[in-house]
């Protein structure tokens, strides 16, 4: 049966019962892996790997019957071994012959070579137990390494040719040769071609030198959508997109010009209904006695789906750039909501009249709904983790309807149906409140000329599974939302793509198709799933099946004023690159009984600290700066003062920059923005912990988590 061509395999198993064996092997054919000394490369820059071969991808097994097993799953999974390297003695198990002689039965084309340190088989003895040696050398203990990379690439190289061997046109050729022979031995490969043919798995054409198929097989008439009959009577330019015809035709004119046997090209081509498929096309010419073109031979391979993954790395990439400008504009956005939120907290003290608390409590709510957008945009982009508190759905629920009331068309109706009794569940807020958003803009969408949105909720107790749950959802309660609309509805021929990152039906500039997409994620985050009906003409409903949890309460507000800590002439070194937030800072820590010294960077923080260090009890940095950041900041007071007291503060607070400001010695870290209530708290817990001026070595540092949204380093075993 016709497939493509071979790529080159660098797949290597050795099985050998010595791991010293196992890493003379790793270190001969990865050398790529063997590691690099971090000073060497920070001293020398990186190395570009131009001076290194193509490694090769190596797997080990101790005895012969794990070998076998590897081979096999190998073989399995599509992805055969080229070469092996046996040792002739594994006891207690099969010695390398016996070894050979039952993978041989898996895979009669695998490579090998047995390494045997004594004579404990002639080459005869060798060849006769196992019937064969064309893929069989040995090789002496202690062996070379140029040795061994040069069998292995020559024993690769040969899997390859041989397997190509196999594939490429054995079938056609001998349907060539068999021209030459007797009219009996024409019938009889006619017979076998013709065989082969019909019941390839790609699409095969034979055509004239004109590009008019003379017959097609079951697998092309398939890919098409043509009859044999109706391709008889085309041209190729015909089922062949517009745009690619001109390059198809230059290669195939060489090709008949005798410049080429054979090419190969991907392009598009078009099915009978003018969907658009993507294939590669392996043509050969088939020429006569007298060097003339008679006819030729094309094999269609779909390759639309491997065109689709090769999308979707693209939109893979994408998405790691938007985490990437994500990343700058949360730290960006977080210290301009810090100075925001500690402004308020300090105008509401001096505020005298209601009108204008109020007023600072608006601004003050809405820098604490732009912080928690940065969270969720950063859940999106980076997989930030979200937090895992009881939510309110009742009043998410009200929200929502509230708010399409207020900004949708007059010409939706809007409908909500929320019981009182439903079940608690645990997730984030803000993720659900973005569920509900994107299902109810879409449901907007889809009724340009009006209609009626309604919004309801249930308790359901799921007992089995049930048709589209999560193969990782378990039964239990569930507390099922759904948001019915009376729009457009879907098709059924894109119902199953509407999950997809960047799938829209919208106006280009309209929607960037990652409503629904980001909905799953966030659905499949919190432990639910998602379910669609829908039928054009008649409007779409999707449910959103969460898990509840039974018997939790949601806590109830506290109205009592929390009394803030206060200072008591402590010295504070207050280190960030934004005026603002180091101003409104000092201002607060003022406020509340500290001294305050500021810095604009690392530099001067340091400079600063050199010569006030014995005064200054806590410095507070911010983790991104010019200069001198805050990690190397950090490194540097401890450095000079194994006992210093530092809080960390970011405003990209994701684990791996936590580790890394903690790792440095970092006392806490405080992520921004942060309000005067998480400062001050912070600072007094530094300061009044008995146990932490006994922090001293910074590599010991880890990250965990905290209750007052700090993360503190944890105090060393033994002090």
């Amino acid at each position: 049966m016709s497939r493509s061509l071979p790529q080159f395999n660098r797949r290597v198993l050795v099985i050998d019962d010595s791991l010293a064996i196992h890493e003379d092997f790793r270190k001969v054919l990865c050398p790529e892996l063997e590691e690099v000394d971090p000073f060497e490369t920070r001293a020398f820059g990186a190395s570009d790997g131009s001076n290194r071969q193509v490694p090769f991808e190596v797997e080990f097994a101790s005895q012969g019957q794990q070998g076998l097993e590897m081979v096999q799953q190998a073989g399995a999974g599509k992805r055969p071994y080229a070469v092996a390297f046996i040792d002739v003695r594994m006891p207690p198990g099969w010695d390398g012959v016996e070894t050979t002689s039952r993978i041989w039965q898996v895979d009669p084309d695998l490579q090998v070579v047995i390494c045997t340190a004594y004579s404990d088989y002639s080459w005869e003895e060798m060849t006769a137990r196992l019937g064969r040696s064309d893929r069989l050398v040995i090789l002496k203990k202690p062996f070379d390494h140029i040795e061994v990379l040069q069998m292995a690439s020559a024993m690769s190289e040969k899997w390859r040719l041989n397997r190509q061997s196999q594939i490429m046109v054995r079938d056609l050729e001998h349907s060539v040769a068999a021209l030459r022979e007797s009219e009996e031995k024409l019938r009889r490969s006619e017979t076998e071609f013709r065989v082969t043919f019909e019941n390839a798995a790609i699409g095969m054409a034979l055509m004239d030198i004109d590009g008019h198929p003379l017959k097609s097989n079951a697998a092309l008439q398939h890919l098409l959508g043509y009859s044999e009959e109706e391709l008889r009577g085309m041209a190729f330019s015909e089922f062949t997109h517009p745009d690619d015809v001109e390059a198809d035709l230059a290669l195939y004119r060489e090709m008949l010009a005798g410049k080429r046997e054979h090419y190969q090209i991907e392009k598009r081509c078009l099915r009978k209904g003018g969907q658009v498929v993507h294939a590669r096309l392996t043509t050969s010419v088939v020429r006569g006695p007298a060097g003339k073109a008679q006819y030729s031979i094309g094999m269609v391979e779909d390759i639309t789906e491997k065109k689709q993954m090769e999308a979707q790395f693209l939109r893979a990439q994408r998405l790691e750039s938007i985490g990437t400008l994500a990343g700058g504009i949360a730290h960006d956005l977080n210290n301009v909501l810090a100075p925001i939120l500690m402004s308020c907290e300090l105008l509401q003290t001096e505020a005298r009249d209601e009108e204008t608390r109020n007023m600072i409590g608006m601004i003050k709510a809405s820098a604490e709904r732009g912080a928690n957008l940065v969270k969720q945009v950063l859940s999106f982009a980076r997989g930030v983790e979200a937090q895992r508190i009881p939510v309110p759905l009742k009043q998410l629920l009200r929200e929502m309807a509230n708010f399409t009331r207020g900004t949708f068309p007059k010409s939706i109706r809007i409908q909500s149906h929320i019981p009182k009794n439903l079940w608690v569940l645990s997730g984030d807020a803000t993720q659900l409140h973005q569920v509900l958003l994107n299902l109810c803009v879409n449901a907007r969408d889809a009724m340009p000329a009006g209609g009626e949105l309604t919004m309801t909720a249930e308790n359901i107790m799921v007992e089995t599974r049930l048709p589209g749950m999560d193969p990782d959802t378990k039964p239990g309660p569930h507390v099922v939302i759904k948001v019915t609309d009376t729009g457009t509805g879907i098709p059924p021929a894109i119902l199953e793509k509407i999950f997809d990152p960047f799938f829209t039906t919208k106006e280009a500039g309209k929607g960037t198709g990652l409503g629904l997409s980001t909905t799953l994620g966030i659905v499949k985050s919190h432990g639910g799933f998602v379910k669609v009906d829908s039928e054009p003409g008649q409007g779409s409903t999707f449910e959103v099946w969460l898990p509840a949890e039974l018997g939790k309460e949601l806590a109830t507000p506290q109205v009592e004023e929390a009394r803030l800590p206060r200072g008591n002439g402590e010295r504070i070194l207050v280190v960030d690159d934004e005026a603002s937030l180091r101003a409104i800072t000092r201002q607060t820590l003022e406020a509340y009984g500290y001294v305050v010294l500021t810095a604009a960077n690392g530099g001067d923080a340091l400079a600063i600290y050199s010569r006030q260090k014995d005064g200054i009890d806590v410095v507070l940095t911010d983790m991104m700066m010019p200069v001198m950041d805050g990690v190397a900041l950090t490194l540097a007071v401890r450095k000079m003062n194994p006992v210093a007291r530092v809080l960390a503060t970011s405003g990209l607070s994701d684990k791996e920059r936590q580790s890394k400001a903690l790792g440095a010695g970092a006392t806490l870290f405080l992520p921004k923005p942060y309000n005067a209530e998480m400062l001050l708290n912070s600072l007094a817990e530094i300061l009044h912990d008995a146990e932490m001026p006994s922090l001293n070595l910074p590599l010991a540092f880890q990250s965990a988590p905290h209750d007052s949204a700090v993360t503190q380093c944890p105090v060393l075993a033994g002090e």
